[in-house]
C-alpha cells in the first residue's frame, strides 16, 4: 500500500496459437500471506534436518514421508559432501527407493489406470519431485526443446548436487539449481507460517474472453514472426492489467494491502495441457491516484448546481499507455504527441536507442451528466515563474459507446486542495475517429 501499487500487469502470448479449439481455463493470483506448509501436515520439513547416519529415531513418519523431530540451526547441508545424496531428497524426506516402498500400493493401483509410460514414470518417482538440470547428454541426445529441458527444473529431489556429483553424472561443473537445502520456509525467516490470508484474482484464459476491454485485457499486439524453420506466422500478445482493488475474493479475513508478503500464481480448470508464455509480469505503481475522499466513497465530483442528483454508477481506471507497448494498438494506436522528441538512452553506446515515451491514461465508464471523475497527484512547486500550461489530451470512445465531440470535457485543478481552494481550467474534448 505504501508503494502505491495499482495493478498486476503482464504480457502473455496467445496460449491457443497451436490449439485453436482448446476450451482454456483460469489463471489465479493470490496476494497476501500464503501458508508455507507445502505438505499439509502441520510439520516443518527441512532437508538438512534428515539424519545422515541412518538413525530414523530422529524423524517422524507422516502421510507424506519423513519429517525431522528437531530443527537445525544452520541453513546448510551436512559438511561432508558424501552425505549430500542422503539429505537432498526433497520435502517428503524420501529418496526414490523409499518412495516406492512407502507408496507401493498406490503405484500398483495406478498401473491399471494409466498408460505404460505414465505408469513407469510414476513408479520411478512416486512423489514426482525429481530435479533435472536443463543441460546434459541425455537431453542433448533427445534434441529436447526449451519446454522439455525445464519441465522438471522445480523438482526438489537432487537439485543441490555437489560439483563431484555433477561431473560424475552429467560431465558438468555444476548441475544444481540451489546450494541451500529445500524446506518449508519460503521466506527464510526460520519459521513456517501457516497463515492463509490473501486477496484472490481470477483471469479467464479462454479464446472467447481474450477481448480488449473485457476480462482485464488492456491491449493486443499482433505481429508476423519468422520461425526457426523459415516460415512466417502471425502471433498475438495480450496485455492484462488487473487493478489490485478488483479482487474476486478476500480469503482468511485479510483487511488491506499494508502487509503483502507473498504472491502466488496457479492455473486450473484446463481440460488439456496449456502453456502461458509471459513477456513481462510486474506490479505497477504510479504517482497518480484515483480521486477519493472519506466523505465521498464513490470517488465522484458532483456539480453543486445539481438538485436531487441521480445516483452515479461510473468507474475510473487510472493507468498508463506508452509507445513501446501500445504503439500498435487496435483500433487506435498510441503515438508520440506533436513536438515531443523521445530522449536517447546514452547508457547504450553500441546502437542508437530511444527511451520509452509514456502518458497517463484515464478510462471512465457510465459517467452521468453533472458528474466528474478525476485522478490526482501531490507536488509542491512555485508556479508563479511559469506562464503557460501545456498538456496533450487525446479522447477515445470505448468500443460500443456513442460518445461524440464536446460530450465530455477535461479539466485540471491546481491549488492547495481540490475542493475549496484551486484554479480550474476546462476544455471540451474532440473524439478521435477509429480507423
Amino acid at each position: 500500500q505504501a508503494l502505491n501499487v495499482e495493478y498486476i500487469e503482464f504480457w502473455v502470448m496467445d496460449p491457443f496459437i497451436y490449439k485453436p479449439t482448446s476450451l482454456g481455463g483460469d489463471l489465479y493470483f493470490n496476494l497476501g500471506s500464503i501458508s508455507e506448509d507445502v505438505l499439509k501436515d502441520g510439520r516443518k520439513s527441512l532437508e538438512n534436518g534428515l539424519p545422515v547416519n541412518g538413525d530414523l529415531s530422529t524423524v517422524d513418519t507422516t502421510a507424506w514421508g519423513r519429517v525431522p523431530k528437531t530443527q537445525p540451526v544452520v541453513n546448510a547441508f551436512d559438511s561432508n559432501p558424501a552425505n549430500r545424496a542422503i539429505q537432498d531428497v526433497g520435502l517428503d524426506g524420501l529418496g526414490d527407493a523409499d518412495e516406492r516402498t512407502k507408496f507401493g500400493s498406490i503405484v500398483q493401483q495406478m498401473k491399471a489406470k494409466v498408460n505404460t509410460q505414465a505408469a513407469n514414470n510414476f513408479a520411478n518417482d512416486p512423489s514426482s519431485d525429481n530435479f533435472q538440470y536443463y543441460q546434459g547428454p541425455q537431453l542433448d541426445a533427445a534434441n529436447a526443446g526449451i519446454l522439455q529441458r525445464y519441465s522438471m527444473y522445480n523438482g526438489t529431489e537432487g537439485n543441490s548436487k555437489t560439483s563431484d556429483q555433477s561431473q560424475a553424472q552429467l560431465g558438468l561443473s555444476t548441475s544444481a539449481s540451489t546450494s541451500l537445502p529445500d524446506g518449508e520456509d519460503i521466506d527464510h525467516d526460520n519459521n513456517m507460517s501457516q497463515d492463509d490470508e490473501y486477496f484472490q484474482y481470477v483471469v479467464s484464459i479462454r479464446p472467447k474472453d481474450l477481448v480488449i476491454g473485457q476480462n482485464f485485457v488492456n491491449d493486443k499486439v499482433t505481429s508476423q514472426v519468422t520461425l526457426a524453420n523459415g516460415t512466417t506466422q502471425s502471433v498475438s500478445w495480450y496485455q492484462f492489467r488487473i487493478p489490485i482493488n478488483s479482487f474476486k475474493t478476500a480469503v482468511g479475513g485479510i483487511q488491506d494491502f499494508k502487509s503483502i508478503r507473498f504472491m502466488r500464481m496457479f492455473m486450473t480448470n484446463f481440460a488439456d495441457t496449456a502453456i502461458l508464455r509471459f513477456a513481462t509480469l510486474q506490479l505497477v505503481k504510479g504517482d497518480w491516484l484515483a480521486y477519493n475522499t472519506e466523505a465521498n466513497p464513490l470517488n465522484v465530483i458532483a456539480d453543486p448546481a445539481l438538485v436531487n442528483p441521480p445516483l452515479d454508477n461510473s468507474a475510473i481506471t487510472v493507468g498508463t499507455v506508452n509507445i513501446e507497448e501500445n504503439g500498435n494498438s487496435v483500433p487506435i494506436p498510441y503515438v508520440v504527441p506533436p513536438g515531443i522528441v523521445r530522449q536517447r538512452d546514452y547508457n547504450n553506446l553500441q546502437t542508437v536507442t530511444q527511451l520509452n515515451e509514456q502518458s497517463l491514461s484515464l478510462k471512465v465508464t457510465n459517467l452521468s451528466d453533472g458528474y466528474s471523475r478525476a485522478a490526482f497527484k501531490l507536488f509542491s512547486n512555485d508556479l508563479r515563474q511559469y506562464k503557460n500550461i501545456q498538456m496533450f489530451i487525446h479522447a477515445e470512445a470505448i468500443t460500443g459507446s456513442q460518445l461524440r465531440d464536446n460530450d465530455v470535457s477535461a479539466f485540471i485543478r491546481l491549488g492547495a486542495d481540490y475542493q475549496n481552494n484551486y484554479y480550474e481550467y476546462e476544455i471540451p474534448l474532440k473524439v478521435t475517429t477509429q480507423t
